[in-house]
């Protein structure tokens, strides 16, 4: 536990100083979230159609339906709410007034 802790400040500090590995860690979470969600919101949906008990997990079908669709489009809607703001960063320094001659705007 105390190695997860100091592992994501150690990650944390990392990304504040080079924001480009921040990015490129976002992205690969980005492509495991909307994969893994796709995967349980998948098997939320065959829990729904199966006419058996799937036995997965030693839990019921409706326990795996609920499973599956909550924890999919949880994922999900995280890994597109992650691609958006990585490509929707700004940029740390204004641009300085003498570059274009005006006064930046907001």
């Amino acid at each position: 536990m105390v190695l997860m802790v100091v592992g994501l400040m150690g990650l944390l500090t990392l990304c504040y100083c080079k924001p480009d590995v921040c990015l490129f860690l976002a992205r690969i979470f980005v492509v495991l979230a909307i994969g893994g969600g796709v995967g349980w919101f998948i098997l939320g949906l065959v829990a729904f159609m199966s006419r058996e008990e799937l036995n997965l997990f030693d839990v019921s079908n409706n326990v795996l339906m609920g499973i599956g669709w909550g924890l999919g489009a949880g994922l999900i809607i995280s890994g597109i709410l992650a691609l958006i703001l990585s490509f929707t960063r700004s940029n740390r320094n204004p641009p300085s007034l003498s570059d274009s001659g005006r006064t930046p705007t907001p």
